[in-house]
């Protein structure tokens, strides 16, 4: 998907940048676009149209191998957040039943709690089927568990007023 709007979109953020004169753009979207954000970083990051890049994600689905996700990270200098709601089944996507499988997030996370109207960084989530397993057996039951892709969509919009934790 990238690789068809590439082009267009460094040939529109070269012309933003020269009528407005910015120095730092933040690369952002939720779910598939937040996918995107992550895919997209190293072609905006290259193209030194801006000095400062920063990426931004929302209920994105995994999108990186272990090499890419250390590479991002590195590149972001870990400055890269990405945003959940517990309990949203997007961000486990895609679905690894095979030790060949090894999607991995990158960034910073923040796991958002509906009832207590909090996002708090550094918390873990789980990359294969084990640690999914185990996350939902663990999972606070007060917790709305997001079940389809509405609740997905509107889980983030709830977000919008939350407290935001580092620890």
């Amino acid at each position: 998907m990238w690789d068809t709007i590439v082009n267009d979109v460094l040939a529109d953020l070269k012309i933003i940048q020269a009528q407005t004169g910015l120095k730092k753009i933040y690369i952002t979207g939720i779910s598939l676009g937040g996918g995107l954000s992550v895919i997209s970083f190293v072609d905006i990051d290259n193209s030194k149209i801006f000095k400062d890049v920063e990426v931004i994600n929302y209920g994105s689905p995994r999108v990186a191998n272990k090499n890419y996700a250390e590479f991002f990270d590195k590149a972001t200098n870990n400055k890269s957040k990405r945003y959940i709601v517990k309990g949203d089944p997007i961000v486990v996507l895609p679905e690894c039943l095979t030790i060949l499988c090894n999607y991995k997030h990158t960034g910073n996370q923040y796991v958002c709690i509906e009832d207590e109207k909090i996002c708090r960084g550094n918390l873990p989530i789980p990359e294969g089927l084990f640690s999914k397993i185990s996350w939902k057996i663990h999972a606070d039951q007060s917790q709305k568990n997001l079940g389809s892709i509405v609740d997905h969509i509107y889980g983030y919009k709830k977000i919008y007023n939350f407290t935001v934790v580092e620890k």
